[in-house]
C-alpha cells in the first residue's frame, strides 16, 4: 500500500515519526524502491556485511535503540573502570600504583577498551548509519568497527579475572597497600625504607577456597578470627622461586629454630630486615636490595609463650625449642577439668633474633624485637600476599661490618662461630699472642699481635669474638677488695693528692686528669680493651691479679674519706665473712673509664641508666650500701644513691647496709638509750628527698629525676629508701643484741639497757 502511494505522488501518513520514515525509507531502499534511473542495485554481499557488522538489519524496529543501548552502556563501565583505576593511583600514589605489575596491566587494558568504546560510539558507528541511510559504501568505517569490536574483546580480562576471584574487593591490593605503609612506619624501625618493587602474589583457586575453608572452621571453633599482615623471610631462597614452584607455605621456608616445625612470621618487618631477609648476591654484589614476603594469616586462638619457654641457642636437632606438644597438637588441655583449648597458632612475646649481635663490631643496636607468630599447619591459613623489594639504609653498616667478616647475614656469621671453624696452630698462638696483648695495654705489643693475627691469616669473625670477650671482661671487672685494702693503693692515693686521708673527691683530678710531669695519669698510656683506643680506666690497668668479674655493687658517694671506705669494707668483710681476694667490686671510680669521663666533661651513665645500671645490677645481683654515718648521713643526700637504692628494692636485689666501726658503735649507743634515742635516730636517717638531692653532673641529675618523676614519683622513692634503711637500723641493733647473748657479760663491760622487743616494735612503726 505505501508503495503504490509513493508511486501515485501520495504522501505518507503523518502519524508515522520521522525515526519510522527513516526506517521505511531505508527498507524501501534496500528493495531497490525509489531509485534513480541508472543505477544498480546494491550487491547483496555488500549489504549482507554491513548487516553483519551493524550487527542489525539496518536499525529495524527497536534494533536501533537496544545498540546504542548496549554501546552505551559498554562505554560507561569502560569509564567507571577508569575512574577506579584513577582513583586508586591518587591514593597509593602514581609511584607506588606503578610498581603493582598487574594494576598496571589492568589499568591499559581498561584504558584501551574505554578508547576504542568512544571512538566505536562517537565516530564510526555515526558514519556506517549515515552511509546506510544514504546508500553509500562504508568499508573503511565498517572495518574499524569490527577492529573496535575486537578491542572491546580486551574486557573479557576482567571477566576472567572476576570469574578467577582475583577481583575480590581489590584485597590483594588494599592488604598490599597496607604493608607498603606498615614498612614505612617508623614503629617498625624502618623510617628511612626505600622500595624498589612491590609484586602481588595471585594465589590459585585452590589456595582461595581452602584459605574460606579454614576461617570458616576457625570461626566455627574459636568464635573470632582476626586477619593479620605479617612479614616472612624465605631461608635463603628467592621468594619469586619459592611462589613459582607452586609449593604451600611452610616451615621449611620460614623457620625460627627456637620454634621448630612451624612456619614463623613477624608482627615487624624490621625483624626479618634484620635476619632472614632475601639477597641476591650475584645481580647486587652489594647486598643492599633485598626482599621479604608479606603474607595474610588466620589467627584465632592463639597460645602465647614467653621466652623462657625456648632455648636461647640454636637448637642441634628439631627437638629442642618450644615444647614439641605446643606446637604439633592443635588441642591443648585448658585452665579446667574437662576443658579443652584449641590453638590455632603459637605466639611470642617481643623477641629479637638471638643471631643478631651488631654489638660484636661495636655498631648500635637496632630496635628489631617483635612478636613472632608459629603456624604448625600453615596451609590454608596463611597465603601469600606480597613479594617487597627494598634498601634499608639503618642496615648499611651492618651489611658493610658482615661482608669484611666474611658472612652474607647474621644468622650465617652465628653458624661460623657455632661451628667453630678449625684454626692453624700459627692462628691459635696469633690470637693467643693479641689476648695477652690487649691484657698488657701497650698500644705496640697489641699492633705487633694484630700484624701476626693479618700475617697468619685470622678470620675477622674471629678477631671480632675475641675483641668482643676482651670488651665484655674489661665492662664485668672489679676491683679487688684486697688491693683496696693495701698499703699500696693507700700510699699511691697520699702521694698523688698530698694529704693523709683523702676523700675520693679529692683523688679524682691527680689520678684521671692533672698532667704532672714524670707522672702520667693513671690509664693514660695504655689502651682501653673495651675499644682499643688510647686511655682505660683504674681496674684495666692493675695486675690481673687484682681484678675479676664483679660479684659485689658498692652503693657509695664520693667524698666519703679513703679511711671511710676502707673501715666500712673491712668492717663488712668481717661480719659476712667474705675473704678480701675473693671480692670484686663494682666501684664506679675505678670501674668507668674516668680518664675519658672527667677530661670530656661528659656526663656518665644518665642516658643509659635504666638498661645499663639495672643490667649490671642483675647480673652482679648483691648490693653494698656504705653510709659513713647514721647522724646526718651524706649518702641520703645524692641522687645517684637514692636511686640505686630505689632500683634494688624494685628488682628484689638483696642489699647489705655497713658502716664504720665509729659510727657503728655510736649508733648502738644511741640506740640503747630508749624510745627517744631510737626516734632520734630513725627521724635522722630518714631525712631521705629525692627531689632535692644532687649530683656531681647537672645533667645526671635532671636525667635521673626526670626518670623517677615518670616512674613512680619522688615521694614513692623516699618511702621505698627510708623503710629499708629502717629495716636495716633494725637488723643492726639485733645483732648487736645477739651478739651481747652470745658473749659473757663479764667480757662484754656493759650490757643493753632496752628491750629489744621495744626496739623492734619502734622501729617497724617510724613516726612518720
Amino acid at each position: 500500500q505505501l508503495q503504490q502511494q509513493q508511486r501515485h505522488g501520495v504522501g505518507v501518513a503523518p502519524s508515522l515519526r520521522g525515526h519510522r520514515r527513516a526506517q521505511l525509507a531505508q527498507t524501501l531502499a534496500a528493495d531497490g524502491v525509489d531509485r534513480p534511473r541508472g543505477q544498480s542495485k546494491p550487491h547483496r554481499s555488500h549489504n549482507t556485511l554491513t548487516r553483519i557488522l551493524v550487527c542489525e538489519p539496518p536499525y529495524v524496529g527497536g534494533a536501533l535503540i537496544v545498540i546504542r543501548t548496549i554501546g552505551n552502556t559498554c562505554l560507561i563501565l569502560s569509564i567507571s573502570m577508569i575512574l577506579e583505576h584513577l582513583l586508586r593511583a591518587y591514593a597509593m600514589t602514581w609511584g607506588y600504583f606503578s610498581r603493582f605489575k598487574m594494576l598496571h596491566v589492568d589499568f591499559w587494558v581498561t584504558l584501551s577498551a574505554a578508547f576504542t568504546d568512544s571512538v566505536l560510539v562517537f565516530v564510526f558507528r555515526p558514519m556506517v548509519v549515515e552511509a546506510t541511510m544514504q546508500h553509500k559504501r562504508a568499508d573503511f568505517a565498517l572495518a574499524m568497527m569490527l577492529v573496535c569490536r575486537i578491542c572491546r574483546l580486551m574486557l573479557l580480562w576482567r571477566v576472567f579475572r572476576a570469574v578467577n576471584s582475583q577481583l575480590d574487593s581489590g584485597g590483594e591490593v588494599l592488604w598490599t597497600f597496607e604493608a607498603m605503609e606498615a614498612i614505612g612506619d617508623p614503629d617498625n624501625g624502618m623510617p628511612r625504607v626505600k622500595i624498589h618493587n612491590v609484586h602481588i602474589v595471585k594465589s590459585t583457586s585452590l589456595e582461595r577456597s581452602a584459605y574460606k575453608a579454614r576461617l570458616g572452621s576457625m570461626k566455627h571453633t574459636s568464635g573470632s578470627v582476626i586477619e593479620r599482615l605479617l612479614w616472612c623471610g624465605t631461608s635463603g631462597k628467592s621468594p619469586e622461586n619459592v611462589i613459582r614452584s607452586g609449593r604451600s607455605l611452610d616451615h621449611h621456608i620460614s623457620e625460627d629454630p627456637r620454634l621448630p616445625k612451624c612456619l614463623a612470621c613477624a608482627q615487624r618487618p624490621v625483624y626479618v630486615d634484620s635476619c632472614y631477609a632475601y639477597t641476591d648476591w650475584t645481580d647486587d654484589p652489594s647486598g643492599k636490595v633485598r626482599q621479604m614476603l608479606v603474607v595474610k594469616a588466620l589467627v584465632g586462638n592463639s597460645r602465647q609463650v614467653g621466652e623462657e619457654e625456648f632455648s636461647e641457642a640454636r637448637p642441634r636437632s628439631p627437638g629442642q625449642g618450644v615444647n614439641a606438644i605446643i606446637l604439633r597438637q592443635n588441642s591443648i588441655s585448658g585452665s579446667h577439668p574437662g576443658e579443652h583449648a584449641v590453638y590455632d597458632s603459637v605466639h611470642t612475646t617481643p623477641i629479637k633474633p638471638f643471631e643478631y649481635k651488631p654489638q660484636q663490631f661495636s655498631l648500635p643496636q637496632r630496635d628489631v624485637e617483635s612478636t613472632i607468630y608459629a603456624f604448625h599447619e600453615p596451609v590454608g591459613q596463611v597465603i601469600p600476599m606480597a613479594i617487597i623489594t627494598y634498601e634499608n639504609p639503618d642496615a648499611y653498616k651492618e651489611i658493610d661490618v658482615l661482608r669484611e667478616a666474611e658472612a652474607q647475614s647474621w644468622p650465617d656469621l652465628y653458624d661460623l662461630a657455632l661451628s667453630g671453624p678449625r684454626h692453624t696452630p700459627a692462628q691459635v698462638a696469633a690470637l693467643a699472642e693479641l689476648d695477652r696483648a690487649i691484657d698488657g695495654g701497650v698500644p705496640e705489643q697489641v699492633q705487633g699481635a694484630l700484624d701476626r693475627c693479618s700475617r697468619a691469616k685470622v678470620r675477622k669473625a674471629a678477631l671480632a669474638d675475641l675483641k668482643l670477650k676482651k670488651r665484655s671482661e674489661s665492662e664485668e671487672a672489679g676491683i679487688s677488695l684486697a688491693y683496696l685494702l693495701s698499703d699500696a693503693f693507700r700510699r699511691l692515693a697520699q702521694e698523688r693528692t698530698g694529704k693523709d686521708d683523702p676523700t675520693f673527691s679529692e683523688m679524682k683530678d691527680p689520678f684521671f686528669v692533672d698532667e704532672v710531669p714524670g707522672r702520667p695519669r693513671i690509664g693514660a698510656s695504655s689502651l682501653c680493651p673495651r675499644d682499643l683506643g688510647m686511655g682505660c680506666s683504674f681496674v684495666d690497668s692493675v695486675e690481673p691479679k687484682f681484678r675479676g668479674p664483679a660479684n659485689v655493687f658498692l652503693s657509695w658517694v664520693w667524698s666519703y674519706r679513703l679511711s671511710v671506705v676502707c673501715d666500712g669494707l673491712q668492717r663488712w668483710a668481717l661480719l659476712s665473712d667474705r675473704d678480701p681476694e675473693r671480692v670484686f667490686l663494682f666501684i664506679c671510680f675505678f670501674c668507668n673509664n674516668q680518664s675519658r669521663i672527667l677530661r670530656e666533661q661528659t656526663a656518665f651513665g644518665s642516658d643509659t641508666l635504666q638498661n645499663l645500671f639495672e643490667r649490671r645490677l642483675v647480673k652482679i645481683g648483691c648490693m653494698v650500701a656504705l653510709m659513713d654515718s647514721w647522724d646526718s648521713p651524706v649518702y641520703i643526700q645524692r641522687i645517684w644513691t637514692i636511686y640505686e637504692q630505689f632500683v634494688a628494692t624494685h628488682l628484689g636485689i638483696a642489699v647489705e647496709f655497713i658502716l664504720p666501726a665509729e659510727p657503728a658503735a655510736t649508733l648502738i649507743t644511741e640506740l640503747e638509750k630508749g624510745k627517744d634515742g631510737i626516734n632520734n635516730v630513725i627521724s635522722t636517717v630518714s631525712k631521705v628527698d629525692a627531689e632535692h638531692a644532687k649530683a656531681t653532673f647537672e645533667e645526671d641529675e635532671q636525667q635521673v629525676k626526670r626518670l623517677i618523676s615518670k616512674s613512680i614519683g619522688f615521694r614513692s622513692v623516699n618511702k621505698a629508701v627510708k623503710t629499708r634503711i629502717i629495716t636495716w637500723i633494725a637488723e643492726e641493733f639485733k645483732s648487736s643484741i645477739d651478739r651481747l647473748v652470745q658473749e659473757p657479760q663479764g667480757d662484754m663491760g656493759m650490757t643493753p639497757t632496752v628491750h629489744a622487743p621495744l626496739v623492734f616494735e619502734s622501729l617497724s612503726n617510724p613516726p612518720c
